[in-house]
């Protein structure tokens, strides 16, 4: 069956639980409007990323915990993916989860933690060690999260398990040719695993870090078919028919002064 997938590329703040959590509503909400299955949220959504040493507080977490909590009930007649920091026991995961009609169907912890250049996130997550699939309209979804399709083998497994498609929750920042090199590894792995990726980035400032947005969806042949706008929020939609994803929209990725300009006027706008 067809499948319409939107892309909620959204500048969101750390730490700003309430606010994040109204804005993630009223998304749901406009891609619902839109006749969407399914919306898909950047990483750690829900507080903003990179929520850095706020994860070491326990009344943070369990504020958090609380606001995704909030959120659940009120997602009815669309599936809403997202991303925020688990407890389980002792131990905090990167999650995503799933929800439908005011039920977690789905929850997947980040496989790949990185911990290089402005990553630390081995310092406050636990490793993932399980795929998580669900179904729409007769479609098994696959989630993971950023730095797991960067690295060889993710994609192919989750294939392997039975995925149709490849969902991607990303805070991704910007630096002179990141989207080209984003795209490029993340498209040379899904050529290979032949399984089409929605790949969904956030936006905006926070602190030293620039968020570029480009979300994508490349079909499994690894071709872009869908591109948002770089430096903007924008709620792209995709259709999909018989897993193939039509092609739409492609924003144009800028010249190398013109992003790095455009960078530069994101990030002093949201710090300031």
């Amino acid at each position: 069956m067809p499948l319409k997938i939107a892309l909620a590329q959204l500048n969101l703040t750390v730490g700003d639980l309430v606010g994040n959590g109204e804005k993630i509503r009223a998304t749901v909400e406009q891609a619902r409007l839109a006749a969407a299955d399914l919306v898909v949220f950047a990483e750690l959504c829900i507080t903003g990323y990179p929520p850095e040493d706020l994860l070491l507080r326990q009344d943070f977490i369990a504020q958090t915990e609380r606001a995704v909590q909030a959120l659940i009930p009120r997602i009815h007649g669309i599936t809403a993916v997202m991303g925020y920091p688990r407890k389980q026991g002792d131990d905090l995961f990167n999650a995503a989860i799933a929800i439908r009609d005011g039920s977690v169907i789905a929850c997947y912890h980040k496989q790949a933690l990185p911990n290089y250049g402005v990553f630390d996130e081995q310092r406050y997550f636990k490793t993932g060690k399980d795929i998580s699939l669900f179904e729409i309209n007769g479609t098994r979804l696959a989630l993971t999260i950023c730095e797991d399709v960067w690295r060889d083998g993710i994609i192919a497994r989750n294939r392997d398990a039975g995925a149709d498609i490849i969902l991607t929750l990303n805070a991704s920042p910007f630096h002179a040719g990141k989207m080209q090199q984003r795209e490029d590894i993340i498209c040379a792995q899904v050529q290979r695993a032949g399984v089409p990726l929605v790949y969904v980035n956030q936006v905006g400032g926070q602190d030293e870090l620039v968020f570029d947005g480009a979300s994508f969806v490349a079909d499994q042949h690894g071709a872009i078919v869908f591109r948002a706008a770089e430096f903007e929020e924008q709620l792209g939609v995709v259709s999909f028919d018989h897993l193939t994803p039509r092609p739409a929209s492609i924003a144009p990725l800028y010249q190398p002064v013109v992003s790095e300009y455009k960078a530069l006027v994101l990030g002093i706008r949201d710090y300031v």
